[in-house]
């Protein structure tokens, strides 16, 4: 499967995904406002979640998604959207451009130079992404993965190491258009339903690309192992933010 394919496979769970993915924390937010930008592009912005947050903050949000079913939410929620992918997007000026857990489907150099020619000078671009990083429910997350779907362990591993802020880094560099990368992490917590977590799982792309039967093994196992579906927990959550100046 190409990273195109993969990237909107969201789309045929669009729905699942709009309402049971984590949001993000206001100190992310803030880091996308801090220098009181007016326009805003969200890059790979699927239902809407982070671009919401931003105009909130009344900013004007112009949102970029390659998946159709994925851009029809986002506007039921009011975020002005063009379907298509990044590296092929029809540019238009802005003060920041972000990206929420989306970066790592674009291609980093083609995503950085449409970042350099889109931002306007003193302008930000910021990428982010959530981790949960909650032990407890981690051990019986993987010891579902060990028993049933082994190859969900090391899924999006790259993603949480230095891997993936080289890539981005050496994309940016390569623009000479931006101010040195600079990374940081926000911790948060979430309170949530048993049955909001596991619909969060089965949300994930790794998920998806399991045959049916997996899947719903897989489901049937955590409910089992964590509790009724109407119990509450509080998970441990991490957003990772990276961030460069435009000169």
């Amino acid at each position: 499967m190409t990273e195109t394919k993969r990237a909107t496979i969201f789309g045929s769970e669009a729905e699942r995904y709009d309402q049971f993915r984590p949001s993000y924390p206001s100190e992310i937010i803030d880091r996308i406002v801090e220098h009181q930008p007016v326009a805003a592009v969200d890059a790979g912005c699927g239902t809407g979640k982070a671009a919401v947050l931003v105009v909130q903050r009344g900013i004007s949000v112009v949102g970029v998604e390659p998946d159709q079913r994925m851009a029809e939410i986002a506007r039921r929620h009011g975020i002005d959207v063009t379907v298509s992918p990044l590296e092929d997007w029809d540019v238009v000026e802005c003060d920041v451009l972000y990206s929420a857990q989306a970066w790592h489907w674009i291609d980093p150099r083609r995503g950085a130079e449409i970042a350099a020619t889109s931002i306007r000078a003193g302008g930000r671009w910021a990428a982010f992404w959530n981790y949960e990083t909650d032990t407890h429910f981690g051990d019986i997350r993987d010891e579902v993965y060990r028993r049933l779907a082994p190859e969900l362990l090391d899924h999006d591993a790259a993603s949480q190491d230095d891997a993936l802020r080289m890539v981005i880094a050496d994309g940016l560099r390569a623009t000479n258009a931006f101010d040195d990368l600079v990374a940081d992490d926000v911790p948060w917590t979430d309170r949530v339903t048993i049955n909001v977590v596991i619909q969060r799982l089965a949300s994930h792309s790794s998920h998806r690309l399991l045959e049916p039967g997996r899947s719903d093994a897989i489901n049937e196992a955590l409910q089992h192992a964590l509790g009724a579906p109407t119990d509450v927990i509080e998970l441990s959550y991490t957003t990772r933010i990276f961030t460069a100046e435009r000169r």
